[in-house]
């Protein structure tokens, strides 16, 4: 039963991961958002995930 809750439990974590950069895609595709401001919004957002800085392109 613990294999099996484990196993449940470890779906849904994988599942609930964030691709910072398909993220980054989405956010820079919207009309007036431009490299700064990106890369502002993608800096809290890693901040708030706990994940390194974001990768400036």
């Amino acid at each position: 039963m613990n294999d099996f809750l484990t196993g449940i439990y470890q779906e849904g974590a994988n599942d609930s991961q964030i691709d910072l950069d398909e993220l980054r895609e989405v956010i820079g595709s919207v009309s007036g958002i431009g490299e700064v401001r990106l890369n502002q919004i993608m800096d809290a957002i890693a901040a708030h995930y706990g994940a390194e800085e974001t990768k400036q392109e």
